[in-house]
């Protein structure tokens, strides 16, 4: 406990100095502990009271106790130990200092420090250990990340329309300079470098004396990997497209970071569908436009544009006209109608699969899929290209496979057709079956000449 007369003699000098103003400095630097820590470097012992205080808070308490900065500095060199171990307390009417003075200097008083991670920061010159602090509001039950905020079960990301952030992070334990961000996206954009790629350049040629003693640990590497290059991707996108739109990028906090941002992608695709390029409506240029003089004071315009079809095949359900999309490419049927995987894959046929199978128990659906299995083997397609050499034409259920040269097995031969009789019309059809997902035709583009895209 500190001795009320040496605290009289060391504060004696500080003219306007009271004892409810000395109390009212104790008990706001005793709530702002946290605010300290949060300010003082890494190695710092925080069982210790720091030497000096971070200027926000010298310039906090001097605006709420109404003393010279100097006088503040005097205070806290005499009674940090007696502060920091806890011994005052915040009264209900200091709280509304922080309201009135505390938002100028980035201060509030419901806010405490949640969690200290380790963290790695991807810069400008290489790879950095760094720490990642989250701040935590009680009463709001909000907690504050380096870009963004978690409420409930939403993951809301901080107004940058007026400017990105500097710092961006695109996981709990990794921080990317954006100066890197537009490096690994202007070589997607104009060399069509690979987000392996990027990942491999940075951690090639950026590698400095803390990244080689930096081990890493179990949680997270110390090298850019193709996450974080694609996380990087979405995440800064979204953040410059919400950036044109003045809103907020708002995405959910339960699911997975890899279907995290889906819905506001398909947002975004969405609201361009509709809306287009932002100034893709008011673009004219000497190359796609042209004006028409009929020699009655009368002009007329004439844009061109070009529609092309790029035959790029994309996997969609095996629904016809479903929109939704799937979650792998191995998927054959959306999340809305993923109860159709208990179906038979034959069409046409409404009976439940067989465990461990895509078809029914009827024999014809079952060697129906053993040849579409017996397709994917290298065996089959050597055959196929025995036959389209040898030019045998005729049906593909009259190939002989799996031709053994031990004669002492009787079974070397194995025939194998797609046409088969149908159950229910009692004679001979082909079967028509769905073992895979469906795909899409193309994807049409519609361009100018001045390769201004107006819709896809």
């Amino acid at each position: 406990m500190i001795m009320l007369k040496c605290v009289a003699d060391n504060l004696a000098g500080i003219p306007g100095l009271s004892l409810e103003v000395t109390f009212m400095f104790a008990s706001l630097a005793t709530s702002l502990k946290d605010d300290i820590i949060l300010m003082q470097p890494a190695t710092h012992n925080i069982c210790k009271p720091p030497l000096f205080l971070p200027p926000s808070i010298v310039s906090f308490l001097s605006a709420t106790c109404k003393l010279q900065i100097e006088s503040m500095k005097t205070c806290w060199s005499v009674l940090k130990s007696s502060i920091w171990a806890g011994n005052f307390a915040v009264h209900e009417k200091m709280k509304d200092l922080f309201e009135i003075h505390g938002h100028p200097h980035g201060l509030r008083l419901l806010l405490g420090k949640a969690e200290q991670r380790k963290a790695v920061y991807f810069g400008r010159s290489g790879m950095v250990p760094a720490y990642s602090v989250q701040l935590y509001c009680e009463p709001c039950k909000t907690t504050y990340h380096v870009n963004y905020k978690v409420t409930g079960d939403r993951h809301i990301y901080y107004d940058y329309t007026t400017a990105l952030p500097d710092i961006v992070q695109i996981a709990d334990h990794y921080l990317v300079d954006y100066g890197v961000v537009r490096l690994w996206k202007a070589m997607m954009h104009a060399s069509c470098t690979s987000a392996t790629n990027c990942a491999h350049i940075y951690n090639i040629t950026l590698v400095n004396a803390e990244s080689a003693q930096f081990p890493g640990t179990k949680w997270f590497s110390r090298d850019v990997t193709m996450d974080h290059v694609w996380n990087m991707f979405i995440i800064c996108t979204l953040l410059e497209d919400c950036r044109e739109c003045h809103c907020l990028l708002n995405v959910g906090q339960t699911v997975n970071q890899n279907k995290r941002f889906i819905e506001a992608m398909s947002d975004r695709n969405r609201h361009m569908r509709v809306y287009n390029q932002p100034l893709a409506h008011w673009h004219f240029c000497a190359k796609c436009t042209h004006i028409y003089n009929h020699g009655d004071n009368t002009n007329q315009l004439v844009s061109v544009i070009v529609v092309d079809g790029v035959v790029v095949s994309c996997p969609c359900c095996s629904v016809p006209n479903c929109w939704v999309h799937l979650c792998t490419p191995q998927d054959r049927f959306c999340y809305v109608h993923s109860a159709r995987l208990e179906q038979c894959a034959i069409k046409g046929c409404a009976q439940s699969v067989v465990s461990g199978s895509l078809t029914c128990d009827i024999p014809a659906h079952q060697e129906s899929e053993a040849l579409h299995t017996l397709r994917g083997k290298s065996q089959f397609r050597l055959h196929e290209r025995l036959e389209r050499s040898q030019a045998i034409h005729g049906c593909l259920a009259n190939v002989q496979v799996g031709d053994n040269d031990d004669r002492d097995n009787d079974d070397r031969t194995q025939v194998i057709g797609e046409e088969e009789y149908d159950v229910k019309l009692g004679k001979k059809k082909r079967l028509h079956t769905q073992f895979t997902c469906n795909y899409t035709h193309c994807e049409e583009l519609i361009v100018a000449p001045c390769r201004i895209i107006h819709a896809c």
